[in-house]
């Protein structure tokens, strides 16, 4: 009787579970764009490899009071171009960009950042693994943790120690409760 008892508590508490379903805000070939929450979205390009095919690479933006910072470009610079169109587009100023370790999901648009002005930020580490390689490299480096701001309020860039890359980092916008 207990294990029934069990078995139906377990049923239930997995059909009780729900995910979040991202709400579509723009989606082309070669670049979609969810919503997540009011002040986050993720973008998703796709970078063509040998060994897995069609890969999808996402990223996120952080929205505040019109402004942006995009972690991690799209993998390529057309598709970089199509994502900041999309944010003016909304009347969204991106403030930066922050790459997030030295792979092409990254870094691969960089170059369209900085041709349109929007600086660029990124560990200390990933500068120098992209340091003579053929890629764009970040303007601004960091060695443990800063902070930036979009609209009022902040969002912090922290290198926690090696994980997926030996140079990556994580970015978050920390929000209070009220």
């Amino acid at each position: 009787m207990q294990k029934k008892l069990f078995s139906l508590l377990i049923v239930l508490l997995v059909l009780s579970c729900k995910t979040k379903e991202k709400q579509m805000a723009y989606k082309t070939d070669s670049l979609e764009i969810g919503a997540l929450t009011e002040h986050t979205y993720q973008h998703t390009s796709f970078l063509e490899t040998e060994s897995f095919g069609n890969v999808a690479c996402n990223g996120m933006i952080v929205v505040n009071n019109g402004e942006a910072i995009v972690f991690d470009t799209p993998t390529n610079n057309k598709v970089s171009s199509e994502l900041i169109d999309w944010l003016t587009a909304q009347d969204i100023t991106v403030k930066a960009v922050v790459a997030t370790h030295f792979h092409d999901d990254c870094v691969g648009g960089l170059k369209t950042f900085h041709e349109k002005g929007i600086p660029s930020y990124a560990n200390q580490e990933t500068i120098r693994l992209l340091a003579g390689k053929e890629a764009e490299i970040p303007q601004n480096g960091f060695t443990d943790f800063t902070e930036l701001r979009v609209g009022s309020k902040k969002v912090v860039l922290d290198f926690m120690g090696a994980g997926h890359t030996n140079d990556n980092i994580i970015g978050y916008f920390p929000r209070t409760i009220s």
